[in-house]
């Protein structure tokens, strides 16, 4: 999976944005809003191994874009939340306002959740202010942020990879900037987390066993429980 921001893109069928994908992959997007000037738009490129749906949340920020996808397959089933936060805008109680209502829908869910995207604020800065209030909203839905180093040429933390603390990648880095962007690619690896398939209880009658007289004995058949691994 590979998520992008700022695609600047004003619709789906955007010929760049297209092109953007290889073969054997798709793309699900959110434009940006027709009256930006300049940046906006978030998208998702991801294999089409992964059956994709795109989330459509009660909550419509108007401080960040955001794009919300599920992807499944046999055996992984994740979350995915794309944020673009526009970094020429002062941050906001607003931001956090609304941050706060989308965490909220996102941690009903009951599969893997990647919050990731460019937020434009300092983390690595412990003392800014916004730091800290985006560090003690993440505590509060028992969520951490993976990036450790600076993303951007001006040495700050701006793109961020949020999970649940039990969901936390097992290896995350970051590319220097400036070689397409001034922003830094940042790539992280996410253990298989182990889930159970529901177990299921059925009745059948086992015809093979009829007598002929027409007595059927019953017994249940139990559906056998596998574990699978997410990957």
């Amino acid at each position: 999976m590979f998520a992008l921001t700022e695609t600047w893109q004003q619709a789906s069928d955007d010929l760049s944005l297209k092109r953007c994908a290889p073969p054997g992959y798709s793309i699900v997007d959110a434009a940006r809003c027709q009256t930006e000037t300049r940046g906006g738009g978030v998208a998702l490129i991801h294999s089409n191994w992964f059956t994709a749906r795109r989330l459509k949340f009660d909550v419509k920020p108007s401080t960040f874009d955001v794009l919300g996808c599920t992807l499944r397959s046999a055996s992984l089933n994740v979350v995915y939340v794309v944020i673009y936060r526009p970094g020429s805008e002062a941050v906001s109680e607003r931001l956090f306002d609304e941050l706060t209502e989308l965490l909220e829908v996102v941690a009903t869910f009951h599969s893997q959740v990647i919050v990731t995207g460019d937020f434009n604020v300092h983390v690595n800065d412990r003392t800014d202010r916004h730091s800290i209030r985006l560090a003690e909203l993440l505590a509060t839905f028992n969520m951490q942020q993976a990036v450790r180093k600076p993303t951007h040429r001006s040495g700050n933390t701006l793109d961020l990879v949020i999970t649940r603390s039990d969901g936390c990648p097992s290896n995350c880095t970051v590319d220097p900037p400036d070689v397409f962007s001034d922003h830094s690619l940042v790539v992280c690896d996410f253990p298989s987390i182990p889930f159970a398939v529901r177990r299921v209880t059925q009745t059948c009658r086992p015809w093979k066993k009829m007598d002929r007289a027409g007595r059927v004995q019953h017994r249940a058949v139990v559906v056998a429980t596998v574990r699978m691994q997410r990957g």
